[in-house]
């Protein structure tokens, strides 16, 4: 058994080269912090090689989570052979994190990664002068276009056989004596003095001017450019999606699920003398509630597009920095923005990347707060109620976004007034990755998965759900057993929401419906358009505009989906911090919906 540890700095490729090693599909994003806790998966076509891939460091330094887990690893699992994967472009960063683990005594091998990237850019590494002077066997590759794979996986089988005795001329005459703050700073300065050595022998740059990276970011990341750029982008992304272009294919779409199939599967049914109670099952039930779920595929496709496209392009790595004064005033980190764009695509990876967030009070707030965007799942709601109420104004979902991102800073300016949620102002750093040509195959990799789960919940989750709601909409309970009623409201699923729907009488919905539509979505926010597929259209339950729209509020807001709030329990490894997360949220969503519906009330009046 050959066990070999992916190590590397944030954005280094590593996570490209563990995929491409083992037929794994982990997420690849052009930023830092995508890979939060150690992968494991088995070489393609040897299982007795088990690859590792290992948080992003830049340093041994046990300081962050990332850090400790690196060191610990290393300490207590001690791999047979580390493959120490580096950024071609940036040598002199990657170059000191080599250094120490080459000072751990574990046989390495060096991948300078990117570097078709690097050399376009006028940075040339002679490979084998510094695989002399390092005593580590040095491999040239390019882990997105599969080059140098083979190699780099050849050179580690081998080390692994060979004692391994790191840069000993660097080593020669040079004592660290104890550790102490003294030896450990002269260690450091040791280390700084030997990479500007192999920088000077084994590095050529030809290109001196300033780069497209730093002539871009002087733009997109001005002082007086960035917010109007910020925002300028990410209008288009939502205008694309959900306005004009998005409504027409999902329209289509769900004119053919729900009206053709549909129709097709009634005549269907009609020709082979199918029961009533049968028909009605498979149109009402299985057509009209996981169709009409499945008809807003094409938004949702064109968003998990576009946002794919930014973050191989390396533009959401900026928008962290760009939100970082912003945010910490109202009490959140800049790297809190990662995790609320990646909710716009889904909860669960948003509350995952949480980790990324160095401070525990401001990771915690993050965790509380991302889910207030409107993800994936219930961006089918928005377009239901922009449609039916709004005349399918294009600017209905950025208004909803925009409502996400207050709510977010709103609770970060109450929460961070808490004795819960102090923290000790740790400066925000944050590594800015070179902007690169987007790789097809990693855009329509991150399309296909995001899409194809959405499909596979509305095939399962939301299938489910729908039946049940189905059948629990249509019959009630009676001293001779169970019946199929006439009037919905007589059901059980009537009875049941007409319980639970008092609550909600402040807030303008206080319809069964529209209760039973909100604990429905509460398993899958989806299930909130499938619920009135089956028990009739929202254009019958809300008596206006600002009912709906208060409706569509606190569903925005309250709980998330029962995966996201598992996702919210394992981050926060506490069931008082997990319980606390969730009332929060509900008691946000409540207070925010009331005050809309009001405030819609004097408008619309």
């Amino acid at each position: 058994m050959l066990n070999i540890a992916l190590i590397g700095n944030p954005n280094s490729g590593k996570t490209t080269v563990f995929n491409a090693l083992t037929g794994a599909k982990e997420y690849v994003g052009n930023r830092a912090g995508v890979t939060v806790e150690e992968k494991k998966g088995k070489l393609k076509g040897d299982p007795n090689v088990i690859v590792t891939d290992l948080p992003g460091i830049y340093s041994l330094s046990p300081y962050t989570k990332e850090e400790i887990i690196t060191e610990r690893y290393l300490n207590e699992n001690r791999p047979d052979v580390i493959i120490n994967v580096a950024d071609a472009s940036s040598p002199e960063r990657s170059l000191y994190l080599t250094l120490q683990l080459a000072e751990k005594g574990i046989p390495m091998v060096l991948m300078l990664n990117m570097t078709d990237f690097a050399e376009k850019n006028g940075i040339f590494i002679d490979e084998e002068a510094l695989s002399a002077l390092l005593n580590i066997k040095t491999v040239k590759a390019s882990a997105a276009k599969g080059k140098g794979l083979t190699e780099t996986l050849e050179a580690a089988r081998k080390a692994s056989k060979e004692p391994f005795s790191p840069y000993m001329e660097y080593r020669k005459g040079k004592t660290y004596g104890s550790v102490s703050q003294t030896s450990e700073e002269k260690q450091i300065k040791e280390r700084y003095d030997y990479i500007e050595e192999l920088i000077k022998i084994c590095v050529t740059k030809t290109k001196n001017g300033i780069g497209f990276t730093e002539k871009a970011d002087r733009f997109l990341c001005g002082k007086y450019t960035a917010f109007p750029c910020f925002f300028a982008i990410m209008t288009l992304v939502y205008f694309l999606s959900a306005g004009p272009a998005g409504s027409f294919l999902s329209s289509a779409l769900t004119d053919f699920t729900v009206g053709y199939l549909g129709e097709a599967a009634r005549e269907f049914m009609i020709s082979v003398n199918a029961a009533p109670w049968v028909m009605s099952l498979v149109c009402d039930g299985i057509v009209g509630g996981a169709g009409t779920v499945i008809g807003f595929l094409p938004q949702l496709t064109l968003l998990f597009f576009m946002l794919a496209l930014l973050e191989d392009l390396g533009y959401m790595a900026r928008v962290a920095f760009i939100m970082d004064r912003l945010f910490r005033f109202f009490g959140l980190s800049g790297k809190s923005v990662i995790p609320m764009i990646i909710a716009t695509g889904c909860g669960v990876p948003a509350v995952m990347s949480s980790r990324t967030v160095d401070d525990p009070a401001k990771r915690r707030m993050t965790i509380i707060t991302s889910t207030f965007m409107p993800c994936g799942a219930k961006l089918p709601v928005i377009s239901m109620i922009s449609t039916l109420f709004f005349d399918g104004k294009w600017w209905t979902a950025p208004l909803c976004y925009g409502i996400g991102v207050t709510a977010v800073l709103l609770s970060g300016l109450m929460l961070k007034k808490t004795l819960l949620f102090a923290d000790e102002g740790a400066p925000f750093i944050m590594e800015l990755p070179q902007y690169r040509l987007p790789l097809i195959k990693n855009i329509a990799k991150t399309v296909y998965d995001r899409s194809f789960s959405f499909v596979k919940r509305a095939g399962s989750v939301i299938l489910i759900a729908s039946l049940a709601i189905w059948f629990f909409s249509g019959y009630k309970i009676t001293s001779f057993g169970i019946s199929p009623v006439s009037d919905m409201s007589e059901s059980i699923l009537g009875v049941l929401g007409a319980g639970i729907s008092v609550l909600f009488r402040p807030l303008g919905f206080g319809d069964w419906r529209a209760a039973v539509a909100t604990l429905m979505g509460l398993l899958a926010k989806e299930e909130i358009v499938g619920v009135f597929g089956v028990v009739g259209g929202a254009e019958n339950v809300f008596s206006g505009s600002a009912e709906a729209f208060s409706f569509l509020i606190f569903n925005l807001l309250c709980t998330p989906c029962m995966a996201a709030s598992a996702a919210i329990g394992k981050e926060m490894n506490s069931f008082k911090w997990t319980a606390f997360a969730l009332l929060y949220q509900s008691c946000f969503a409540y207070a925010a919906s009331f005050l809309i519906y009001r405030i819609g009330l004097l408008i619309v009046k």
